[in-house]
């Protein structure tokens, strides 16, 4: 033999311990890319082609060396069980360094509330290292920036524009978001088109009875699960609810008309009004409520219309609109502007700016939310109305009408796991995410207001019976927000998929007769 020729022997070692080192460096990669834990997210676009890659590795082996195989497996051994140890801790080397064993990187598309700062993100993170969470919370989507950030806060968030941005994202598959959170409208256009997955499976403790009440085995009020709801499945968990008010001021209603009481129905409280508007002219607005062009004005419509005994959706799911009771609400609305009891402006109204009306202090009442009276309550800038605001004590009908049908309209925003996070197996630590998001230590922490919108702050009512019982005191925002929630003086938005573009529609064409 010449000795300028390799041996097999020769040959084999290095391209051997190069196809094992080969291998096991891709297999790993592999790991790292599947895995939940991996804070590499490019590799999970490696695996793609990984079973290719590894299915050629081994057809190399196998084509070069098999007739040698069958003629010298007894002296290779050593040449396979040397190169097989040395790959293996190779391997688990890689699994270490790469992230596999360390935190899980979470990342949220945003909050409704436009909370989601990076001081919260932070105090949320140091909460789940204290609690051994293997998870780190990332904000995806500043929903506060989109509103318009100022130096003073975050403005009241635009649920419309956050929606068309956000399904605009997913569309076009340009989003990494392993958690939504979603306003309440948008849960079933996300469930019909599969962009969140059933919850059950992942939770701890598998919920049997829901409804849109309590949730007995944790105290969370969640939705309602229906014959409309694919395999009677649980999307969503509920973070933070919002509840409709009417608020009135009690100082005025006592010195301009003598009443001591609440008004029984629409029909005695516009009647009040209109007495009030008659003797002073001018000098009040009777009435203010969200009427700019968007979801506001919506909430505010349906409360009407459920007072006034109608309905927006027929038994059989299909929308209604050109209904006697409908018609009335309008007609409601249009007088009440037509006759100067609500001021015209109003039309241009979200919540801010229909708060900052009322606290001119000549207004007598307000249809809104339990953060607009905390902000009375407690801030100074609304300081001439502390102590002469009440909420009505349950939503007003109209006369004739049963008082149960009167309803306010029930708002709010949950998390849901992504079909994304789902696909590249981290649904799991997602929910562990959302556990912690919504355990009552971390709803009590996030009971204690925080400034938003033009230097307001935000009292969220959190979605956990016992911690707004807890925290409730006499005639707080909190407390009227437990009672009209323990007492269903409330109703969720109807329920089909397509509800958000059925609402832009409306309310283009409410606003506009208007």
């Amino acid at each position: 033999m010449n000795k300028n020729t390799r041996s097999f022997k020769d040959d084999f070692k290095w391209q051997y311990w190069l196809l094992i080192f080969a291998f096991v460096i891709i297999l790993s990669l592999h790991m790292i890319a599947q895995s939940a834990h991996s804070p590499y997210r490019f590799l999970r676009y490696v695996r793609d082609f990984l079973p290719e890659a590894i299915a050629a590795a081994i057809s190399a082996v196998i084509t070069n060396y098999i007739n040698d195989f069958n003629n010298k497996s007894l002296k290779m051994i050593p040449h396979v069980i040397y190169p097989l140890i040395a790959g293996t801790a190779l391997f688990f080397t890689i699994l270490f360094f790469s992230g596999v064993f360390s935190t899980v990187e979470i990342v949220i598309s945003g909050n409704g509330d436009g909370q989601f700062n990076a001081n919260e993100i932070q105090k949320i993170n140091d909460g789940l290292e204290e609690g051994n969470k293997n998870l780190k919370l990332f904000l995806g989507m500043n929903y506060c920036r989109i509103a318009g950030q100022t130096e003073t806060g975050c403005p009241p968030v635009n649920v419309n524009k956050v929606y068309s941005l956000l399904t605009r994202q997913i569309e076009n598959n340009k989003n990494n978001y392993d958690i939504y959170e979603l306003d309440a409208i948008w849960i079933p256009y996300f469930v019909k088109k599969g962009w969140i997955i059933p919850l059950d499976q992942y939770r701890d403790k598998p919920k049997i009875r829901y409804t849109f009440g309590v949730e007995q085995e944790t105290g969370r009020f969640v939705h309602k699960r229906d014959d409309t709801t694919p395999y009677n499945q649980t999307f969503i968990v509920p973070n933070f609810l919002n509840v409709g008010f009417l608020m009135y001021r009690v100082d005025l209603f006592h010195r301009l008309t003598g009443k001591d009481r609440e008004p029984s129905s629409w029909d005695e409280l516009i009647e009040w009004l209109y007495e009030i508007k008659e003797k002073y002219g001018d000098e009040y607005d009777g009435f203010v409520f969200q009427g700019d062009r968007y979801e506001g004005l919506m909430c505010n419509y349906m409360e009407i219309l459920w007072a006034n005994g109608g309905e927006i959706i027929e038994e059989n799911g299909i929308p209604i609109v050109n209904t006697p009771e409908g018609i009335s609400a309008l007609k409601f609305f249009r007088k009440l502007l037509k006759d100067g009891i609500i001021p015209e402006e109003a039309l241009t109204y979200n919540e801010a700016k229909s708060l900052e009306h009322f606290a001119r202090g000549k207004t007598l009442v307000l249809r809104q939310w339990p953060r607009a009276f905390y902000n009375i309550q407690h801030q100074k800038k609304y300081k001439n109305l502390r102590n002469k605001v009440n909420v009505m004590s349950r939503p007003l009908p109209f006369k004739g009408v049963a008082r149960s049908s009167a309803r306010m309209s029930l708002g709010g925003w949950s998390y849901a796991i992504s079909r994304y996070a789902y696909d590249n197996g981290r649904a799991k630590p997602a929910m562990e995410a959302i556990e912690y998001l919504t355990s009552e230590k971390q709803f009590n922490e996030a009971l204690y207001p925080q400034f938003s919108g033009e230097g307001e702050v935000s009292i969220r009512v959190p979605a956990h019976k016992l911690v707004i019982e807890n925290e409730s005191g006499e005639k707080d925002a909190l407390s009227y927000a437990y009672t009209y929630l323990k007492n269903h003086y409330y109703r969720t938005r109807p329920k089909f998929p397509y509800y958000a573009v059925f609402s832009e529609i409306l309310v283009r064409h409410i606003h506009q007769f208007l």
